[in-house]
């Protein structure tokens, strides 16, 4: 609502039998929310995500630091965009586990219960 002014109960109250919101309408607003949004804060961990502009500064800061520095020496990326990067890898990983976890225990679940 913050930001397109459009309330969630729309879509579950037809105006003149048609909604004023649909479905299709709603995850376009929620794929375009922008980087400062409560829902990209939150599904990157709790901090803004990168724009493009933070991307494009950070790629002309690593070429000014790899021309100006000893052959070998230079970075390979951005300190920050490595943090970031290590992090949502780490997070993956840990999603998935946790998902394969839980997958295995409601298998030894069923064969329990099935008196497997």
């Amino acid at each position: 609502m913050r930001y397109y002014r459009v309330e969630l109960r729309d879509l579950f109250r037809p105006s003149g039998g048609a909604s004023k919101l649909t479905l299709r309408l709603l995850w376009v607003y929620i794929r375009h929310l922008p980087a400062d949004s409560a829902l990209a804060i939150s599904e990157n961990g709790g901090t803004q995500p990168w724009t493009l502009a933070d991307h494009l500064a950070a790629d002309t800061w690593l070429a000014i630091v790899q021309s100006n520095s000893p052959k070998g020496k230079a970075p390979k990326d951005h300190p920050a965009r490595e943090r970031v990067k290590k992090k949502l890898t780490s997070s993956k990983a840990t999603k998935s586990r946790s998902a394969h976890d839980r997958a295995k225990a409601r298998n030894a679940e069923r064969l329990r219960l099935a008196g497997r």
